[in-house]
């Protein structure tokens, strides 16, 4: 650069190479070093009160952030955004003194109108739908091809882009036009589909292939209006973020890289700021210096900690401090987070993201579970239940379990669910040539046993079915979430029935015998209703379980079941809660804690585990001194060095405590691992590794001492479960490692429990279709 870096003709030169670099000419070393002088620039101009030339500087560096992390040159849409701020940097290299903020170029008005393109084929149907549109104030473009799509959302930006079932199969591919058109643009569009409402294969593939939103296809004004309300429900408010940091500079490039992906950041400079702002309620998220000139960033967390509505805000750290203790001292003390300087924006604008959803998910979520439910939802529910079980050939199985109707979506409490599905049973129950009964097996399950006159195994498959698509409604954002039935599908009147029954008490007894093996929890089955007669003799006999469990058949509807449901079950041992990152129902934690039947949190978090902790210590309570950390690597890879790192110089301080953790919180991350690693051996945790190969896992549980309980994952495809549970067993022995098997068979999961001494077996036996598991009961 020459010797002014912020004279006009200098500002003007390095815009053109920097279109010239991160373009036509791009070497990534080059990009590089043009990139540090761009933040260079920023800088200098904000020393100088170059405003203008400072933010378009900043503006630029934060848009080149990701090309150069990614190290690929900007596709075509990006490239001309790139174009226009490099323009934006000459321009302002003109500008000597200015309190003016960002330089970007506003949109043309067109561009800020809302907009819907409808990709497909143009018919009759599409004419009547984009007129409704048109009469909501909408602007309606077409496009018959994903280059068209591209190209119109390259032009001016659109809320939606609806697609229709003929291009169903190109979903994925949409939504790669989608990323591309829109990369470092704010108003990215959401997916939708239109589908009929018996499509529920569609609908799944749909959600699979990551479309936003599902929408039933109906007439032409009432499909409209679903689609406004997906355009509304995109149009959510901008996450609240609070930045509490005594750097002019430092906040202002943290707003500059937040606003630019349309995240308004309000900036206090001291923590007596802060608490002003506090007095206006609590935001999504904090980022706070770790060092404020009155007061220290820690004090400043317990403070905001403190006050009504900050649960469930996320606190991040921002500092340079290196210190581990302190660091520690900071998560143990309130913080969800630490970032260190000098802030990188990519990982910036990917923890404040990150954590944002998740803060407004909690609060969302904790504000479905209220006891209030919507009165017509309720009722939603009884008359589709009438009207499922009035078909009587479509409830032909003995026993259905439903784990309440999803308590969150149907908008019912966590006890108000389980009174409704009474209330369900009770109906069945009135109807002609059907009886039922409901029976409490745990805390969250409650099995409803209905039979029926006829029965025929696709009337079954139809019935879950239905239930699936109500359960499916909503938008992808809740693809990840899990509906779980259970169903011990045998036909009224057969005398498998009993027997089937009578065979799992057996499993349960010879598995309750081996305490080494596996440990099961007693069950207390009483009824809700009066149970039949067969039922009432059958738990009342000397064959019933003296140590109990549930009767469970997991069933994704992302997953469909191959073969039959019939004779097929799972042995359920004790609680394993599945958060999905986020906070469950208080409800379920004090119930666990109350009966000690938690056994670990899975896909949660350090902070939420440190979290509750906290809150059930206030009443006495605790969720079990013991806490399980499942590190989930992708199957067939090895474990990550420096996490392997970690585990080896941190084992000798790993023994026994409550919690879990999920790899996709760590991969990529080493300073959030080690971190992790810190706090985690300071708790004393056992770490359990998941989901890879037998041999992978077998190699690296046997060389790190940190790593202590070897869980097989196995597939098809792998070799055959009884060579690799030999080989496994014998590692385990050899190195005191816990051996457990997950993703197997009915058949082969009661061979490896029976057959070998296997700590526990864990899976859905979903995938053989033997009407008889292939093992003697008789036998000890």
């Amino acid at each position: 650069m020459p010797s002014d870096p912020l004279s006009p003709e200098s500002v003007r030169r390095l815009a053109e190479e920097a279109k010239l670099v991160f373009g036509p000419a791009w070497d990534q070393d080059r990009a590089v070093a043009l990139h540090e002088q761009i933040e260079r620039l920023a800088e200098l101009g904000e020393a100088a009160g170059r405003a203008a030339l400072s933010a378009a500087s900043l503006e630029l560096f934060v848009f080149a952030c990701s090309l150069v992390e990614l190290g690929r040159p900007p596709s075509d849409p990006a490239y001309a955004e790139l174009v226009r701020l490099c323009d934006g940097l000459a321009a302002s290299g003109s500008v000597r003194k200015s309190t003016a903020g960002k330089a970007r170029a506003p949109r043309p008005e067109s561009a800020r109108t809302p907009g819907v393109v409808l990709l497909g084929t143009p018919g009759e149907s599409m004419l009547e739908l984009a007129g409704e549109l048109g009469r909501a104030q909408y602007r309606v473009d077409r496009a018959e091809s994903l280059e068209e799509l591209t190209a119109r959302l390259a032009q001016r930006a659109s809320e939606l882009v609806v697609m229709t079932a003929a291009c169903l199969a190109r979903a994925a591919e949409a939504l790669q036009s989608i990323d591309a058109a829109c990369q470092g643009r704010l108003d990215r569009p959401a997916l939708v589909i239109m589908l009929h409402a018996d499509d529920v294969e569609g609908r799944m593939y749909a959600m699979r292939a990551g479309v936003d939103h599902v929408v039933e296809l109906r007439g032409a004004a009432e499909t409209a209006q679903a689609l406004l309300e997906c355009a509304r429900q995109h149009r959510r408010s901008a996450f609240r973020v609070w930045l509490v940091e005594d750097d002019r500079s430092q906040a202002m490039f943290v707003r500059s890289a937040l606003g630019y992906r349309g995240i308004e950041v309000d900036w206090a400079e001291d923590a007596e700021q802060a608490l002003k702002l506090a007095e206006q309620g609590p935001p999504d998220l904090v980022l706070l210096d770790l060092h404020l000139p009155d007061r220290n960033g820690i004090e400043v967390a317990q403070m905001l900690r403190d006050r009504p509505g900050f649960e469930w805000a996320q606190i991040v750290f921002l500092s340079g401090e290196s210190d581990r203790e302190e660091q520690i001292r900071a998560i143990r003390l309130g913080a969800d987070d630490w970032v260190a300087k000098p802030v990188r924006p990519r990982h910036l604008l990917s923890v404040v993201e990150t954590r944002a959803v998740r803060a407004r998910a909690m609060r969302e979520r904790a504000g479905q579970e209220l006891p209030q439910a919507p009165s017509n939802r309720r009722e939603h529910w009884m008359q589709e239940t009438r009207l499922v079980l009035t078909r009587q050939a479509t409830t032909p199985w003995v026993l259905v379990a439903m784990r309440a109707l999803d308590a969150s979506r149907a908008g019912l409490s966590f006890v108000e669910s389980g009174a409704l599905i009474a209330e369900m049973a009770q109906a069945a129950s009135s109807l002609p040539g059907c009886r039922s009964a409901v029976c409490t097996v745990n805390d969250d399950t409650v099995l409803f046993l209905a039979e029926a006159e006829q029965a025929r195994e696709s009337e079954f498959d139809g019935w879950l079915a239905r239930w699936n698509r109500r359960r499916w409604l909503g938008s992808a954002q809740e693809r990840s979430c899990e509906w779980s039935l259970a169903a011990f599908a045998l036909a009224p009147g057969e005398t498998r029935l009993e027997a089937g029954l009578q065979r799992l008490f057996v499993l349960l007894d010879h598995a309750a015998d081996k305490p080494e093996h596996i440990a099961f929890e007693r069950s207390s089955a009483h009824s809700a209703l009066d149970l039949p007669p067969a039922w009432t003799a059958l738990l009342a006999s000397p064959a019933a379980p003296k140590h109990g469990a549930a009767m469970l058949l997991r069933f994704h509807p992302l997953q469909p079941v191959r073969g039959s449901l019939r004779d097929q079950y799972l042995v359920r041992p004790r609680w394993r809660l599945e958060t999905g990152f986020e906070v469950p129902h208080d409800e379920v934690i004090k119930r666990a804690a109350d009966t000690g039947r938690l056994e670990a949190v899975e896909r949660a978090v350090l902070g939420q585990c440190l979290q509750w902790q906290a809150s059930l210590a206030q009443q006495g309570r605790s969720i079990l001194p013991w806490v399980q950390v499942s590190l989930d690597t992708a199957r067939g890879e090895r474990l990550p060095a420096w996490l392997r790192a970690e585990a080896t110089r941190r084992g000798a301080r790993l023994s026994d405590m409550t919690l879990a953790f999920a790899l996709e919180e760590l991969a990529g991350r080493q300073a959030l691992a080690e971190r992790a690693w810190e706090r985690l051996g300071e708790l004393g945790v056992r770490i359990a590794l998941t989901g890879i190969t037998p041999a992978d896992a077998g190699v690296e549980l046997a060389r790190h001492g940190g790593l202590h309980t070897l869980v097989m994952n196995w597939v098809e495809g792998d070799p055959a479960p009884d060579k690799a549970l030999t080989t496994l067993l014998q590692t385990g022995r050899e190195y005191g490692k816990t051996v457990a098997v997950a993703g197997l068979t009915q058949a082969q999961a009661l061979t490896a429990l029976f057959a070998t001494p296997v700590h526990y077996v864990t899976g859905s036996a979903v995938s053989d279709e033997l009407s008889e598991p292939d093992f003697d009961f008789s036998g000890p």
